[in-house]
């Protein structure tokens, strides 16, 4: 007889655990859909698709230039979770590094090569 210690991922016991279990990924699903057919012209991302799907880190500010980059990507480059989350975190990474370059009155944090390279401009 196989005991608990040797099962450490037990079967949900109660129907309403596996109902719970599969809305979840049911809305991670349809997330995703949203995200990876998104084209410009149709029902777009929000904050709340990319938190549906699981990708952490976007905010409201983030979520046109993110959608500005799924559009130049093939659906198939965007969906699942990990693909979106890599997308998602060099667009706020760039954001972020156009941020510093963007507020540096000489009293603040200085750019550095590294936040110039991030946005992608070369020569610094």
């Amino acid at each position: 007889m196989v005991t608990e210690r040797w099962m450490p991922y037990k079967k949900p016991d109660e129907p309403s655990a596996v109902h719970a279990v599969a809305q979840k990924d049911t809305g991670v699903l349809d997330a995703l859909e949203v995200i990876s057919q998104f084209d410009g012209t149709n029902e777009a991302p929000t904050e709340q698709t990319f938190a549906a799907a699981g990708v952490t880190g976007v905010e409201a500010d983030d979520v046109s230039a993110i959608n500005d980059a799924l559009v130049g990507l093939p659906s198939t480059d965007r969906d699942e979770r990990s693909e979106v989350q890599a997308i998602a975190d060099q667009v706020t990474g760039v954001l972020d590094a156009l941020e510093v370059i963007s507020q540096f009155d000489g009293t603040n944090e200085a750019p550095t090569e590294q936040t110039f390279t991030d946005p992608g401009v070369s020569g610094v």
